[in-house]
């Protein structure tokens, strides 16, 4: 006969924790049996600390913690490290934006005083000074346009470098919305979870101070800054087409035309074929800079600079796009999506799905 008047069979050992009952009332606990023998051993009720561990909660302090929750103020440094890189970049993207348009503007000046001075030396400048003076103005011309080009894409490679602490800080951001979000309902239902509540009020016949249910203050101190810059960034899912082993997206250029456009993210610019430009009221003229273009197959070709008033791919719309327009000799050409676009996301292409998963921080 056990204590509690329960008749035990003989033949084996087993330990077991029950609960019993103080007098009159008094705060339930987890006691220990003594071995009983008999037949098939009765399965031990957990420890109050063993429910709390069942349902993923660990101890910190007098804090039960999600594991989540637990890792969150580690969680939180990575995140403010990544978001004053991504805050310092920012600063220099605008600040190397700046001087890209600068130096293009320059390089396009420069150009044009070029062909101004090379179409006078081709009509014939009778006076030997002038015609040496305007041949040394050329050669000097040629020198800065170089220098310009240079400079430009020494920049443009500088913003390719910032991209890496956007795309580490919207990796960031969103991992920890997902993680505070997920946390904060685990809460909620372990708030309602019968077995939790008990298990906290056999802890807390003994422990001093008194053990609570999280969450945690960097929980609470924080979900609502996260989420809300979580807010200022838009991610979307473009449907991405293949033709010939070559992904295409649909573009959408002054919101009037609709392109099936290569997604090129090679191409530092947008390409669009003289007809296209055409369509959408682009015309390139001999005061349009001259870009050189190298095509997939390796030829080089002169397109001509131009800026397009928006482009838009899914939900995003990105308003004045650099684009280099296409001479209208060049057959079978088609139009790239490059960076002028693509630059202003952090961007990637998943061809099993056939999906090109954009996301964009909103400007202050």
């Amino acid at each position: 006969m056990s204590r509690f008047g329960m008749k035990s069979s003989v033949g084996s050992v087993a330990r077991r924790w029950v609960v019993t009952l103080a007098v009159l009332g008094a705060t339930p606990v987890w006691a220990e049996d003594k071995p009983v023998a008999g037949g098939a051993a009765v399965a031990a009720p957990a420890k109050p600390e063993e429910v709390m561990a069942a349902k993923g909660l660990v101890k910190q302090a007098a804090l039960w913690l999600t594991k989540d929750d637990a890792a969150l103020g580690e969680d939180l440094r990575k995140f403010r490290l990544a978001k004053l890189a991504f805050d310092a970049d920012t600063k220099k993207r605008v600040e190397t934006e700046a001087k890209i348009k600068q130096a293009k503007s320059a390089v396009a000046q420069w150009e044009y005083q070029y062909r101004a001075l090379n179409e006078k030396l081709s009509k014939g400048i009778a006076d030997a000074f002038q015609h040496n003076k305007a041949v040394a103005e050329v050669n000097a011309l040629a020198s800065k346009i170089k220098e310009g080009e240079d400079f430009v894409k020494e920049r443009e490679g500088e913003m390719g470098k910032f991209n890496a602490s956007r795309e580490a800080y919207i990796t960031a951001l969103v991992e920890l919305s997902d993680k505070m979000e997920a946390a904060a309902k685990a809460y909620e239902a372990l708030a309602k979870d019968d077995e939790v509540t008990k298990a906290l009020v056999v802890i807390n016949d003994k422990a001093r101070p008194k053990n609570k249910l999280g969450p945690s203050a960097d929980l609470t101190q924080n979900v609502a800054l996260i989420k809300r810059q979580r807010g200022d960034v838009n991610s979307a899912i473009v449907q991405v087409k293949y033709e010939a082993n070559t992904p295409h997206v649909d573009v959408t250029l002054n919101g009037k035309v609709t392109r099936s456009m290569i997604l090129d993210s090679g191409a530092s610019t947008i390409a669009l074929t003289a007809a296209s430009a055409k369509e959408i009221g682009l015309v390139p003229g001999p005061a349009d800079p001259l870009i050189r273009m190298q095509l997939a197959d390796g030829r080089l070709y002169d397109a001509r600079r131009m800026m397009i008033k928006s482009v838009k791919v899914g939900q995003f719309l990105i308003e004045d796009v650099e684009c280099a327009v296409l001479p209208a000799t060049l057959v079978a050409a088609d139009d790239l999506l490059g960076g002028s676009f693509l630059k202003h996301f952090v961007y990637k292409l998943d061809p099993d799905a056939k999906e090109l998963h954009l996301s964009q921080v909103k400007k202050k």
